[in-house]
């Protein structure tokens, strides 16, 4: 076996042994979570009782327990598409749409802590289409990524179209920036074809066949 065909035999081996973790420590995580978020409830309820019987300490207290029930629904939701795409693992086909909206929500996440965002635009019957969950997980992600660090301070919107295909555009309309010609051709190689079409990214995926 060659040298380069052992590193992407190692990569494969790795990837789909974080998938194993993510997928038995998923229950433990989401159980975790929806404790904290339990609790919680319940001590903002009873502030919020305490804070309109004029309690002052509640009425301190209280903003803090909303905004952390706030920050948690944020971060379960977070974990949540985190978990799903990590799910999404070798020789796995997913629907398009799951993995566009679940790689969005994160990006999002990203994109909101520098002042911008990442939205979903499509689904239905476009993203209905079942495709290779590596193969799409790999491709969405780094387009976002590529697309928030050299989108020029850029917020985004990620769509699907008949194909299936993805596509990536900047809200304002302007350019986004070519792609590198390394990323295009491994992306063919796993059967994903990159455009660059009035100044937007475009991904064609293959169909599944499961």
């Amino acid at each position: 076996m060659s040298e380069k065909s052992t590193d992407a035999a190692t990569g494969d081996e790795r990837l789909a042994s974080f998938n194993e973790l993510a997928r038995r420590s998923s229950h433990e995580i989401r159980n975790a979570l929806n404790a904290v978020a339990v609790n919680l409830e319940v001590a903002r309820s009873r502030l919020e009782r305490s804070e309109q019987q004029d309690d002052t300490l509640a009425k301190s207290v209280a903003p803090f327990a909303r905004s952390a029930a706030e920050q948690l629904e944020v971060l379960a939701g977070l974990t949540e598409s985190f978990m799903a795409l990590a799910r999404s693992g070798l020789g796995e086909s997913v629907s398009l749409e799951a993995v566009v909206r679940n790689a969005s929500r994160l990006a999002d996440g990203v994109a909101r802590s520098e002042g911008r965002a990442v939205t979903f635009d499509g689904g239905g019957v476009h993203g209905s289409r079942t495709v290779s969950g590596n193969d799409a997980g790999w491709v969405v992600v780094r387009l976002l990524l590529t697309g928030l660090a050299e989108g020029d301070g850029q917020s985004l919107t990620v769509g699907l179209v008949e194909g299936p295909r993805m596509f990536v555009r900047a809200v304002s309309g302007a350019e986004l920036p070519t792609l590198d010609v390394g990323f295009v051709q491994a992306a063919a190689a796993s059967g994903v074809q990159l455009t660059k079409e009035y100044g937007c990214w475009y991904a064609g995926f293959t169909s599944s066949g499961a």
